[in-house]
Protein backbone atom coordinates (compact mmCIF):
# COMPACT_ATOMS: atom_id res chain seq x y z
CA UNK A 1 0.00 0.00 0.00
CA UNK A 2 1.05 3.11 -1.00
CA UNK A 3 1.35 5.92 2.10
CA UNK A 4 2.90 9.25 1.09
CA UNK A 5 4.60 11.62 3.41
CA UNK A 6 5.78 14.67 2.04
CA UNK A 7 5.48 13.12 -1.37
CA UNK A 8 8.46 10.36 -0.65
CA UNK A 9 6.60 6.55 -0.50
CA UNK A 10 6.98 5.70 3.04
CA UNK A 11 7.16 1.93 4.55
CA UNK A 12 4.80 2.43 7.49
CA UNK A 13 3.59 0.18 10.09
CA UNK A 14 0.06 0.09 10.68
CA UNK A 15 0.00 -0.55 14.82
CA UNK A 16 -2.97 -1.36 16.71
CA UNK A 17 -0.76 -1.54 20.33
CA UNK A 18 0.10 1.91 19.66
CA UNK A 19 -1.85 5.68 20.88
CA UNK A 20 0.93 7.89 19.24
CA UNK A 21 3.00 8.03 15.52
CA UNK A 22 6.48 7.93 15.02
CA UNK A 23 9.05 8.54 12.02
CA UNK A 24 12.88 7.23 12.23
CA UNK A 25 15.16 10.28 12.02
CA UNK A 26 16.94 8.44 9.05
CA UNK A 27 13.41 9.10 7.12
CA UNK A 28 13.00 12.84 8.25
CA UNK A 29 16.50 13.68 7.02
CA UNK A 30 15.97 12.10 3.33
CA UNK A 31 12.61 13.68 3.31
CA UNK A 32 13.81 17.22 4.18
CA UNK A 33 11.86 17.84 7.67
CA UNK A 34 13.03 19.67 9.91
CA UNK A 35 12.51 18.14 13.37
CA UNK A 36 11.47 20.31 16.05
CA UNK A 37 13.18 19.85 19.85
CA UNK A 38 10.26 19.07 22.18
CA UNK A 39 9.91 21.36 25.16
CA UNK A 40 9.72 18.24 27.82
CA UNK A 41 10.60 14.90 26.13
CA UNK A 42 8.54 12.20 26.76
CA UNK A 43 9.43 8.79 27.84
CA UNK A 44 8.45 5.76 25.18
CA UNK A 45 7.76 2.27 27.16
CA UNK A 46 8.40 -0.31 24.54
CA UNK A 47 6.69 -4.16 25.12
CA UNK A 48 9.51 -5.65 26.71
CA UNK A 49 10.62 -5.37 30.35
CA UNK A 50 12.80 -2.57 31.44
CA UNK A 51 12.67 -1.58 27.99
CA UNK A 52 12.12 2.44 27.41
CA UNK A 53 13.50 5.52 25.55
CA UNK A 54 12.83 9.44 25.87
CA UNK A 55 11.12 11.15 22.81
CA UNK A 56 12.97 14.53 22.48
CA UNK A 57 12.13 15.10 18.84
CA UNK A 58 8.96 15.54 16.67
CA UNK A 59 7.78 16.92 13.17
CA UNK A 60 4.86 17.64 11.00
CA UNK A 61 4.26 16.76 7.92
CA UNK A 62 1.66 16.13 5.24
CA UNK A 63 0.46 12.66 4.62
CA UNK A 64 -1.28 11.07 1.50
CA UNK A 65 -2.77 7.57 2.69
CA UNK A 66 -6.02 6.38 0.52
CA UNK A 67 -8.67 8.77 0.68
CA UNK A 68 -6.83 10.77 3.32
CA UNK A 69 -4.99 13.93 2.42
CA UNK A 70 -3.94 15.45 5.76
CA UNK A 71 -1.43 18.81 5.39
CA UNK A 72 -0.43 18.60 9.35
CA UNK A 73 0.03 15.44 10.76
CA UNK A 74 2.08 15.18 14.21
CA UNK A 75 5.15 12.32 14.74
CA UNK A 76 7.27 11.76 17.22
CA UNK A 77 10.82 11.04 16.13
CA UNK A 78 12.15 7.78 17.44
CA UNK A 79 14.72 4.93 16.71
CA UNK A 80 12.32 2.43 14.75
CA UNK A 81 13.63 -0.77 13.33
CA UNK A 82 12.80 -2.20 10.04
CA UNK A 83 9.93 0.63 9.02
CA UNK A 84 10.35 4.30 7.95
CA UNK A 85 7.63 5.44 10.51
CA UNK A 86 4.43 3.59 12.82
CA UNK A 87 0.86 4.97 12.31
CA UNK A 88 -0.19 4.51 15.41
CA UNK A 89 -4.71 4.21 16.73
CA UNK A 90 -4.97 7.60 16.97
CA UNK A 91 -4.43 8.42 13.71
CA UNK A 92 -6.13 5.88 12.72
CA UNK A 93 -9.32 6.43 14.46
CA UNK A 94 -9.50 10.13 13.79
CA UNK A 95 -9.63 9.26 10.36
CA UNK A 96 -12.06 6.65 10.54
CA UNK A 97 -9.51 3.76 9.12
CA UNK A 98 -10.39 -0.34 10.44
CA UNK A 99 -8.37 -2.82 10.51
CA UNK A 100 -10.28 -5.98 9.57
CA UNK A 101 -8.00 -9.26 10.32
CA UNK A 102 -10.44 -11.84 9.26
CA UNK A 103 -10.37 -9.91 6.20
CA UNK A 104 -7.04 -9.00 5.86
CA UNK A 105 -7.48 -5.52 4.58
CA UNK A 106 -7.73 -2.18 5.78
CA UNK A 107 -11.27 -0.12 5.08
CA UNK A 108 -11.86 3.75 5.22
CA UNK A 109 -15.30 4.53 4.33
CA UNK A 110 -15.94 2.40 1.61
CA UNK A 111 -12.55 2.01 0.11
CA UNK A 112 -10.51 -1.20 0.94
CA UNK A 113 -6.90 -0.11 0.95
CA UNK A 114 -4.28 -3.37 0.05
CA UNK A 115 -2.10 -4.95 2.52
CA UNK A 116 1.14 -6.61 2.01
CA UNK A 117 1.42 -10.30 2.04
CA UNK A 118 3.67 -12.27 4.42
CA UNK A 119 6.37 -12.65 1.31
CA UNK A 120 5.83 -9.29 -0.08
CA UNK A 121 7.38 -7.83 3.13
CA UNK A 122 9.92 -9.45 3.66
CA UNK A 123 11.12 -9.03 0.06
CA UNK A 124 10.73 -5.07 0.69
CA UNK A 125 13.08 -5.49 4.00
CA UNK A 126 15.97 -7.61 2.48
CA UNK A 127 15.53 -5.01 -0.28
CA UNK A 128 16.05 -2.12 1.99
CA UNK A 129 18.93 -4.17 3.85
CA UNK A 130 21.01 -4.46 0.48
CA UNK A 131 20.27 -1.12 -0.25
CA UNK A 132 21.66 0.11 2.85
CA UNK A 133 24.99 -2.20 3.03
CA UNK A 134 25.15 -0.74 -0.88
CA UNK A 135 25.25 3.16 0.24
Amino acid sequence: MSILLRGLNAYLLLHSGSTGSSLTLEFVRVSGLRPFVLEEPIPLFLGCARSRSTIQFGVTTDIDFGPVQSPDEYFDVVNVDRYDGIIGVLFLKCHGFVLDFARWEVRVGDQVLPLLEVGEEAAILADRRRNRRAG
